[in-house]
C-alpha cells in the first residue's frame, strides 16, 4: 500500500484510462463506481487508516466521492495522476493510482485492496500492470513505491512486482506505523524472473555461486544439498535476465537455496525445519534487487507448504526487510563460527509457526566442514 493524494505534476500525454491483467483491469475512476468504491473502502477502513493519510477522512458521502472522482477524472484528462479503480470480474475491489510527485522522471505507484480479497496476488498484479504503464510513459525512468516500515506486506507486494529495496527514510505523511518509510523502486534488468532451477541450470548455478563468493566451496555446498535427501528442487530458485550474448538469449544470475535441516528440542528428539542457505547474486548485477527477489519468493514458497520457520546464518541488517529476527530471541540456537557476531543467527516465523517450538539447529552432512 502507498498513500494515495492528490497529483503534484502533470505531463501532457495522458496516462492509459484502462489498463488489463490477466485477472484484474485498472480503470480510470469513474464517478458512476463511487458506491462501489465507498463500499471496498468501509469494508477495509480498520486496515487503511494506519497508513492511508485519506482514510482518516472516510467515510465520504456520496456526493462528496462522486465530486473527487469527477476531479480526478478531469485531472487525469489533462495529463494529470491516474487514480484506477481495480475490478475483477466486474466487481470493484481496490484502487491504486500513478503519481507524478515523486519528481521528474518518475512515477509513484499506490495500491490498496478490499481486505475481502487480500492474500491473492491482486495488488502484486495490480503493482506489475502499473509498473509496466509506467515505464512505457514519455520521459518516465522509473517507477517507485513508499510504505510504512511497519506495513511489510506491501514490501512483500512490492518485490513480487519486480521493485528493488532502495532506501529506508523517515516519512511525515504516514498517519501511524513507527514513521520510518521503506522506498523501492523498479528493477532496470530486461526480462528479470525467479523460476525454480532445472538440471540444465546446474553449470550456471555453479558459476554464479563461485563468482558472488569468490570461492568454490559454496558451489560445492549447492552441488552437495542437490544430491542429499535434504534437497527440495521447489526451494532452489534461479533468477534469470535476457541476454543477446548467450545462445539461449537468457542468463541465470542469481539462485538461493531453502533445504531441510532439523531442530534438536529440549526433550532430545529432532524436529524436522528448513534453513536457507546459500544465497548467491552474480557481481555484475548485486545491488539491482535480484538477491531480495530470490529471498522473497523461496520464503514465500516455504510458508506455502507448511514450513513453521526457516532459519539462516547471514547479515542481519540485509536481512531484517524480509522479517528476520534474532534467532535466540526464540529460544533457537544456530551454531556459529567463532568470527560471526550472535545475531548474524537469524529466523523467519512463518504462518504455521507453533509456539514453543525452540531448540538447537542441526545442520545436516552437506554442511560439515564449513566455517
Amino acid at each position: 500500500m502507498g498513500p494515495m493524494t492528490s497529483p503534484a505534476e502533470t505531463s501532457l500525454e495522458r496516462l492509459p484510462e484502462r489498463i488489463v491483467g490477466p485477472r484484474v483491469e485498472l480503470r480510470i475512476w469513474h464517478p458512476a463506481w463511487a458506491d462501489e468504491l465507498s463500499t471496498a473502502i468501509l469494508n477495509s477502513l480498520d486496515e487503511l487508516r494506519p497508513f492511508m493519510p485519506w482514510a482518516a477522512e472516510e467515510p465520504l458521502s456520496s456526493e462528496a466521492r462522486r465530486e473527487i472522482m469527477t476531479a480526478r477524472r478531469e485531472e487525469w484528462r489533462e495529463g494529470g495522476d491516474g487514480f484506477y479503480t481495480i475490478f475483477l470480474d466486474g466487481r470493484v475491489i481496490g484502487n491504486c493510482g500513478l503519481h507524478h510527485r515523486a519528481g521528474p522522471g518518475l512515477l509513484e505507484i499506490g495500491y490498496w485492496i478490499d481486505s475481502d480479497h487480500t492474500g491473492r496476488g491482486y495488488a502484486t498484479e495490480a503493482a506489475e500492470l502499473l509498473r509496466a504503464a509506467a515505464l512505457a510513459h514519455p520521459g518516465i525512468d522509473h517507477a517507485i513505491i513508499r510504505h510504512d516500515r511497519a506495513n511489510p506486506a506491501s514490501g512483500r507486494v512490492a518485490a513480487r512486482a519486480g521493485f528493488v529495496f532502495a532506501a529506508e527514510r523517515p516519512a511525515d505523511q504516514v498517519p501511524g506505523g513507527d514513521r520510518i518509510e521503506w522506498l523501492w523502486r523498479s528493477m532496470s534488468l530486461p526480462g528479470f524472473a525467479v523460476r525454480p532451477e532445472r538440471p540444465r541450470d546446474v553449470e550456471a548455478i555453479a558459476t554464479v555461486v563461485e563468482a558472488a563468493f569468490g570461492s568454490p566451496v559454496e558451489a560445492g555446498l549447492v552441488a552437495d544439498i542437490r544430491a542429499s535427501p535434504r534437497y527440495l528442487p521447489d526451494l532452489a530458485l534461479v533468477a534469470e535476465i535476457d541476454d543477446p550474448a548467450t545462445p539461449e538469449g537468457r542468463r541465470v544470475v542469481g539462485h538461493v537455496m531453502i533445504s531441510g535441516c532439523a531442530l534438536r528440542t529440549g526433550d532430545g528428539t529432532e524436529r524436522p525445519i528448513v534453513m536457507l542457505s546459500p544465497l548467491a547474486v552474480a557481481p555484475d548485477v548485486q545491488r539491482h534487487g535480484v538477491g531480495a527477489a530470490l529471498v522473497r519468493r523461496v520464503v514465500d514458497g516455504a510458508a506455502a507448504v507448511g514450513e513453521p520457520l526457516v532459519v539462516l546464518e547471514g547479515n542481519p541488517a540485509y536481512y531484517r526487510r524480509f522479517g528476520f529476527e534474532p534467532a535466540d530471541r526464540y529460544g533457537i540456537k544456530l551454531l556459529l563460527p567463532d568470527w560471526a557476531p550472535p545475531e548474524a543467527g537469524q529466523v523467519l516465523l512463518l504462518s504455521n509457526h507453533e509456539p514453543g517450538l525452540t531448540g538447537t539447529v542441526i545442520y545436516p552432512p552437506a554442511f560439515d566442514g564449513l566455517e
